[in-house]
């Protein structure tokens, strides 16, 4: 992939600390991103596919979903010690990660308002609309007599409870459209904000508008690049998206005119479909687009007093098993056939 062989280490390795970390969730020896993410921005272990609340609340239980429930994520934290926050994904912004850093729900999966359980429509598993089955509809409670109905969905929640994010870039357009907008027209709730607050506010939804937005002149930037998840970055070879490092300085372009400081969440998202996928190549290179982005955050705060005040972490909230098998030779193409003599392979 562009590398030097078995010794190359990628940018985030360079870093003085290293270490690793054991991820498990309140209730799963194995954590999704729900839970891990809400659990690194908590500091509390949660529920396998809940996001922003504490154990008592269970997947796609409402019954404790109350004030006390709800947790603080350090994004809110900043936010309330007057400073910039911004979220950087090439998944939907409304995914489990980035819905972490905002988001108080009992199900990782309410993304949208046809996703609540009181809707005539639900979200399969790979994120399809589909439709009621016979019977199905009068089997739903009306959303006033339901034990959810004060659980807005992620998007709205977003859109609503967050106003005060200043960046928020990556995917998840048809989140954010009623049933009457032609997509890509959207976004139109948060310009009304930001135009009522007398701040500068950007919404962008392709690369040549993105790379438009001059950081000096915005205050709020919300892209949205994709109806659904972003395209793998080996696959948009027609490059109508912003990539992830595009999107990480731009982010921090805008961030660092804060002199009170910033918090930014920045997912690389796709490595963990590259791995669903079983494609090697995919998972590959979407890791190397995260180190990339490391490195551009890396060289952007690495001058004067920003040297000294910035912390940067990387980590995965889980991960997946790699494996190269045998005793292929040094500088075997990691994506190739084994090169080794015959004899060795006896």
């Amino acid at each position: 992939m562009g590398g030097s062989g078995e010794d190359n280490l990628l940018m985030f390795e360079t870093f003085p600390h290293v270490a690793l970390t054991k991820t498990y969730s309140m209730d799963s020896q194995v954590t999704d991103s729900a839970a891990a993410g809400t659990s690194m921005l908590t500091g509390v272990k949660v529920n396998s596919g809940v996001l922003g609340c504490d154990s008592r609340v269970t997947k796609g239980n409402c019954t404790n979903y109350r004030s006390d429930t709800k947790l603080k994520t350090i994004l809110h934290r900043f936010i309330d010690e007057g400073m910039s926050t911004g979220i950087v994904t090439n998944s939907r912004l409304t995914h489990a990660t980035p819905a972490s850093a905002y988001a108080q729900s009992p199900h990782r999966e309410w993304e949208g308002d046809v996703d609540m359980p009181f809707s005539s429509g639900f979200s399969s598993g790979d994120g399809e609309i589909e439709g009621e089955e016979e019977g199905e509809e009068e089997e739903r409670m009306e959303s006033r007599d339901h034990p959810c109905k004060d659980v807005d969905d992620i998007a709205k929640q977003l859109v609503m409870n967050n106003k005060n994010i200043k960046v928020l870039l990556g995917g998840g357009r048809r989140y954010f459209l009623d049933n009457t907008t032609v997509d890509p027209e959207t976004g139109r709730e948060w310009k009304r904000d930001k135009r009522s607050r007398n701040v500068r506010g950007r919404y962008v939804w392709n690369r040549k508008q993105f790379q438009a937005v001059d950081p000096g002149d915005t205050d709020y930037l919300l892209g949205l690049f994709d109806s659904s998840h972003m395209a793998f970055e080996i696959d948009d070879e027609n490059r109508t998206q912003p990539n992830l490092v595009e999107m990480t300085k731009k982010a921090i372009e805008i961030l660092q005119k804060d002199k009170k400081g910033y918090f930014l969440l920045v997912e690389g998202a796709r490595i963990d479909f590259g791995h669903h996928a079983n494609s090697a190549a995919t998972a590959i290179s979407e890791t190397l687009e995260l180190d990339q982005a490391v490195a551009a955050a890396v060289r952007m705060t690495n001058a004067g007093r920003r040297r000294q005040d910035t912390l940067i972490l990387v980590t995965a909230d889980h991960s997946h098993a790699f494996s190269i098998q045998g005793y292929a030779p040094r500088g075997n193409d990691i994506l190739g056939e084994d090169k080794r003599d015959k004899w060795w392979r006896k």
